[in-house]
């Protein structure tokens, strides 16, 4: 085998694949090179197991480097030694949404937007925008704490938007003041049923439901 045996690590010095672990062909088979210097070593791998490196060295092929284990034993050792590296909102190589773009979804979404509308704003499809503010995706994503008027968003989506103009209680589609709003979370902090609420307002019981979790007016304090 292609070996260099100077330093602790026995390193491969034979063909690398993208990941950097040797590969090799031995009997018209090709073999991860530190599968088969385990093979090599110790006998039979069975099916489905994993050559794990204690080393972390994936060129590494000594022995007494590796270790057998699932695929659940290799990413608990990855995570314990703080390998893994979640991705998560923009990091994420495959997303398609900005984190401030999220932020703003939702908040137009508490202050009474439909998610149809929002989704016409940001040319997405209304179930990814239903999703966002719904938290299905992007819950990593903190909330909002912009105006709309200082969201770093582009003049021709602020022109969307002109239509539904401010929010809260500058909505034409609102049908709460302030003032209905915070009494609503004193009542519901005393623990009177939203139903019961719902019947000195003119919102349902959803909207009152709305109002407790936060996903509605959450720019009132």
């Amino acid at each position: 085998m292609r070996v260099n045996r100077s330093n602790e690590c026995w390193t491969w010095t034979g063909a690398l694949n993208g990941r950097g672990y040797g590969v090799v062909q031995y009997h018209g088979k090709y073999w991860m090179a530190p599968r088969l210097a385990y093979f090599l070593t110790y006998g039979a791998i069975p099916n489905g197991a994993y050559v794990c490196h204690r080393c972390d060295n994936p060129a590494c092929v000594r022995p007494d480097h590796l270790w057998l284990g699932s695929h659940w034993d290799n990413m608990a050792d990855m995570t314990a030694k703080k390998r893994y590296h979640s991705m998560f909102g923009e990091d994420h190589p495959n997303t398609r949404i900005k984190d401030c773009e999220i932020q703003l979804m939702r908040r137009l979404h508490a202050c009474g937007v439909p998610s149809s509308f929002i989704a016409k704003c940001f040319r997405r499809r209304p179930g990814t925008v239903d999703n966002v503010v719904k938290r299905r995706s992007r819950a990593s994503t903190q909330s909002c704490e912009w105006r709309v008027s200082a969201a770093p968003i582009g003049e021709p989506l602020r022109r969307r938007l002109s239509c539904w103009g401010n929010i809260g209680t500058r909505n034409g589609h609102c049908l709460l003041s302030e003032a209905d709003v915070r009494d609503i979370r004193r009542r519901l902090s005393k623990g009177e049923a939203a139903r019961s609420i719902s019947l000195d307002y003119p919102v349902g019981k959803h909207q009152i439901y709305q109002i407790k979790s936060g996903k509605n007016w959450s720019h009132v304090d």
